[in-house]
């Protein structure tokens, strides 16, 4: 399993038992909270490619 895989495992199992379970949400705050995620996540690539390329030019 990818290390990327294990993260979004541990999300997706934070988010169905803590916070429907133990908090009981609504179904719509959790899916802001993913789609938060994906643009947090999203971002986060985007930026660390940007300065991977800064870092690697001569």
């Amino acid at each position: 399993m990818k290390p990327s895989s294990n993260l979004a495992a541990l999300i997706e199992r934070y988010f169905t038992e803590q916070l429907m379970r133990q908090r009981n949400v609504s179904v719509n705050t959790i899916a802001s909270y993913r789609d938060t995620f994906r643009l947090l996540f999203t971002f986060a690539q985007a930026r660390l490619r940007k300065l991977g390329r800064v870092a690697a030019a001569p």
